[in-house]
């Protein structure tokens, strides 16, 4: 019986089901509404979904009132249908992006066991999802899950398609890339054809390959998904939607750095090793193996999926470290075949020993660190690091880390189970740690003056502060500009001598303040302009829990 016979005959067992599970949950659920939105990407989303229902405009998408031409509809219809049965709150606006995440994790689990065996394809599970950079947009209110999925599912689709050419696979392959354009656009469709049009002509299937291109059913599917909305969008917007989307967040993206998103041509190879560290064990044996498999194999193909991802966006002027993600299932995919070939050795662990000498350490350095840094909102968070981490009480997290991977260390599971449970162990630690001190310095100064804000139940704007998840937290829009009598405002602390009107500060933290304009007539009223209220620290009515 063949392997792939074998693969499908074959049951999981208990402990692979468990670890399956295990990685699903820490990968896209664990922690999924814990955090405030980060800004600038997640408090974009919620903002835009939250005032596509409250205008009822389904079809175009805006942003403090004003359009937005970043991406199109599909996740802000995810989103919409998310808040409208679990309330606007930041786990119900990232529930869409997990779920992607988590089927994008069971079609890899269910191709890969299909080619190869459930080990293996339990270790690509386990290598994309606890991927800090996958889990992450995993648990995000952006597109980039969705397209993940997408993306993914339609590659894997066309191996399917080379290795048996179906008609009912290229319907497939054409309805997942009508999706991807409804997700983020014509990036759904080049990556499918670039890359196949490499691995079908590098194994001469040229044949094969022109069909596919040409298989005018699949058009008519992909178009029927993905036009009826952009035909929409064009008849509401005009020009401006084609200037906005296509040319300057597509085609300017490539030829162009971005709101300053820039780097050198090798700007993406730190970010790269830096995606699968708990896992590189895997690659010593995948080099030595190099070389070695059939010319149309599925390595070949998974090889060919990460580098015309990293070399396109290595030549591209708009460089975002999340970019590379649409490439690491190659990656995972290409590594993991090699992983029989690892020794009995228990040392395969020491990147992740290495990974919590780093965070054991990390509170300290970035303290140390902060007087480094010119920008002085930054410079304040990095300071008060070490001390909002022995709030959550971090070294006490560590402690109990460190202790299960000596555990995992001189356990008897085999080579595959201690990479898993060490990776799950690393991004415990970030998910637990990690994240929630810098959700909290970052963006809770933001969230705590939002709720100040819709208590006080005055209109607000944002004053030289651009937080669109301030908007979200107030629940109305909050214009970009300079306040007017009786207006609150977000401004930063730093241009505080900006301000040449009376005004009252209402909340304070760091370097984020939230202020109301008064009017002239309270001018000589000295002892409220410039000066904190009762309410500077939390809302009206909310005691304070310091106290």
């Amino acid at each position: 019986m063949s392997t792939q016979a074998q693969s499908q005959t074959t049951s999981l067992s208990v402990s692979q089901w468990l670890w399956l599970l295990l990685v699903l949950g820490v990968s896209t659920f664990f922690q999924l509404g814990a955090v405030p939105l980060f800004d600038l990407d997640e408090g974009a989303f919620a903002e835009a979904t939250r005032e596509m229902l409250a205008s009822g405009d389904y079809i175009s998408t805006w942003l403090n009132g004003e359009p937005r031409f970043d991406k199109p509809v599909l996740i802000h219809w995810l989103q919409a249908a998310s808040l409208t049965l679990f309330g606007q709150n930041e786990w119900a606006v990232r529930l869409p992006s997990a779920l992607a995440g988590a089927t994008t994790l069971l079609v890899l689990f269910v191709f890969m066991r299909r080619h190869r065996d459930a080990q293996t394809a339990l270790l690509v599970v386990a290598m994309t999802g606890l991927s800090l950079n996958i889990a992450l947009i995993f648990k995000a209110a952006t597109a980039d899950a969705l397209l993940i999925l997408f993306l993914t599912s339609t590659l894997l689709g066309i191996y399917e398609y080379f290795v048996r050419p179906r008609t009912s696979v290229l319907v497939g392959i054409y309805a997942l890339m009508g999706l991807g354009l409804l997700t983020k656009g014509p990036v759904a469709v080049f990556f499918p054809v670039l890359i196949s049009f490499i691995f079908f002509g590098w194994n001469r299937r040229w044949q094969d390959w022109w069909r596919a291109i040409f298989f005018l059913p699949g058009w008519g599917v992909m178009l029927a998904i993905a036009l009826p909305w952009y035909l929409l969008q064009y008849q509401q917007m005009g020009q401006a939607f084609i200037d906005g989307f296509f040319f300057q967040h597509n085609l300017s993206r490539f030829d162009s750095a971005m709101e300053e998103h820039e780097g050198s041509v090798f700007y993406y190879l730190p970010v790269l090793l830096l995606s699968f560290v708990p896992f590189w064990a895997l690659i010593k044996p995948a080099w030595e193996a190099r070389g070695k498999g059939q010319p149309a194999s599925l390595s070949q193909y998974a090889l060919i999926w990460l580098l015309t991802v990293v070399i396109f966006f290595s030549l591209s002027g708009t460089k975002l470290p999340h970019y590379i993600n649409y490439g690491l299932p190659g990656l995972m995919i290409w590594l993991s075949l090699f992983h029989t070939a690892l020794s009995d050795s228990r040392w395969h662990l020491w990147p992740s020993w290495l990974m919590l000498g780093f965070l054991w350490g990390l509170p300290n350095l970035l303290v140390a660190m902060s007087g480094q840094v010119e920008h002085i909102y930054y410079q304040s968070v990095l300071a008060e690091f070490d001390q909002t981490a022995h709030e959550i009480h971090w070294y006490a997290w560590m402690s109990g880390i460190t202790v299960l991977l000596l555990w995992i260390q001189i356990s008897r599971l085999n080579n595959v189970q201690r990479l898993i449970g060490s990776a799950v162990l690393v991004m415990l630690a970030f998910l637990v740690l990690v994240s929630p001190v810098t959700a909290q310095l970052q963006q809770g100064p933001i969230k705590q003056a939002a709720l100040t804000a819709k208590a006080l139940d005055k209109p607000a704007v944002l004053w030289r502060f651009n937080r669109p998840s301030f908007s979200f937290y107030v629940d109305a829009i909050t214009p970009k500009r300079k306040p007017q009598p009786g207006e609150l405002a977000l401004m930063q602390t730093t241009k505080r001598e900006r301000i040449d009107f009376p005004y009252r500060v209402h909340y304070q933290q760091r370097q984020v303040m939230l202020i109301e304009r008064l009017s002239e007539e309270s001018q000589h009223e000295k002892d409220i302009v410039g000066r904190s209220t009762p309410t500077s620290e939390q809302p009206p009515g909310q005691k304070n829990q310091n106290q």
